[in-house]
């Protein structure tokens, strides 16, 4: 079953076109051999520059890109417009619609989703909301006894984090967390998200997951700056 959404984000088409447009003046009139065709436009996602310039834009086109707070009432009153039935046996490229072939399959299927997005979009809460209590350090909601791995210890020193500065919960929410994950690197976004399966892992029920990424984020942040502090203070003893 494929369904296709009867709504649009309202992404910023034309700031996001000026960006892209941007960043290819600042590398022809550099003359750069970074200038390259660009096969896709999510390449920008994961090239990182290393003119200054360009780069500094590829950031602005992220931002512009990830999704915004201000969405989410979108987002839960959406719903789907279309629908396609494939037999991903006889068609794995999905190319032929057999909804008319098997309209009970088809009648369920459909059904099925429905509900399940309209359970999603009813529970689904607003990351970054300050009206939410987060989950008391070292428990999981509605757990019995305080968990004791030292995953779940590590995840907990995560939660007994101050809010990091510059941070406001809310409407922002989602433009600070995209302009930090724009600034990080590689094995550090990998590191996060190895953080976070664990995290829901541990604690499914958490009451804010925004709040507890905005802490993981900050953390592996602080964590990189202290492993660099200490690297170069071993260097200079060397």
């Amino acid at each position: 079953m494929v369904a296709y959404r009867d709504y649009e984000f309202p992404r910023g088409r034309a700031a996001i076109a000026r960006v892209e447009k941007e960043i290819e003046e600042v590398l022809r009139e550099a003359n750069s051999p970074e200038l390259v065709p660009w096969l896709e436009r999510t390449d920008y996602f994961y090239k990182v520059f290393k003119n200054k310039d360009a780069e500094r834009l590829r950031l602005e086109f992220i931002r512009l890109n990830v999704f915004q707070e201000s969405w989410i009432p979108i987002l839960k009153s959406g719903s789907y417009r279309r629908f396609q039935l494939f037999d991903l046996a006889a068609d794995p490229s999905q190319k032929i619609d057999v909804s008319k072939q098997y309209p009970d399959v088809f009648a369920r299927l459909k059904r099925q989703l429905l509900e399940i997005n309209a359970s999603v979009m009813a529970e689904a809460p607003d990351w970054g909301s300050v009206g939410e209590t987060p989950t008391p350090p070292g428990r999981t909601r509605g757990a019995s006894k305080t968990l004791t791995s030292p995953n779940a210890q590590l995840l907990a020193q995560m939660d007994a984090m101050d809010l990091p500065q510059g941070y406001t919960p809310g409407k922002a929410h989602q433009e600070s967390v995209g302009r930090r994950m724009a600034k990080l690197s590689v094995s550090q976004r990998a590191r996060i998200g190895r953080l976070w399966a664990e995290k829901q892992r541990l604690d499914p029920d958490m009451p804010n997951r925004g709040i507890s990424f905005v802490k993981m984020m900050a953390y592996v942040i602080e964590n990189e700056i202290r492993k660099g502090k200490r690297e170069s203070i071993k260097e200079t003893k060397e």
